[in-house]
């Protein structure tokens, strides 16, 4: 494993940093009982904008660790993009049953090979 720039390893805990963030913002909306609450729409947004981040950001990820399996991401994206379509009454179900879990099947590990260079 290469010596890390001060950049790239600000870029990796930034990174890091972002996916704690969605990960709490996920847990809020898992215990949340009334979805039209304006302030649902706000968080989910909130981690719209998150992935969006995320996403730009993979070519520069890749270029500073050794990563090349997204689709966990992508089917993270996926499963986000079912929200739209889904009834107010149904919304719990859909973030506790595929939205987390799409998402930790992201984040864990990601975040173990960033912990590898955060930990150097």
């Amino acid at each position: 494993m290469a010596t890390l720039k001060e950049g790239e390893l600000t870029f990796l805990k930034k990174y890091n940093e972002l996916l704690n963030s969605m990960d709490e913002g996920f847990t809020f909306l898992s215990e949340v009982t009334d979805f039209e609450d304006a302030t649902i729409s706000t968080v989910f947004a909130d981690l719209v904008h998150a992935f969006q981040q995320l996403n730009v950001s993979h070519e520069q990820l890749i270029s500073i660790i050794e990563w090349n399996d997204f689709s966990p991401f992508q089917k993270a994206v996926e499963a986000m993009s079912t929200w739209f379509e889904t009834a107010e009454e149904n919304k719990q179900e859909l973030v506790t049953n595929h939205i987390i879990p799409a998402f930790q099947a992201w984040r864990r590990p990601i975040q173990l090979k960033l912990n590898q260079y955060l930990q150097h």
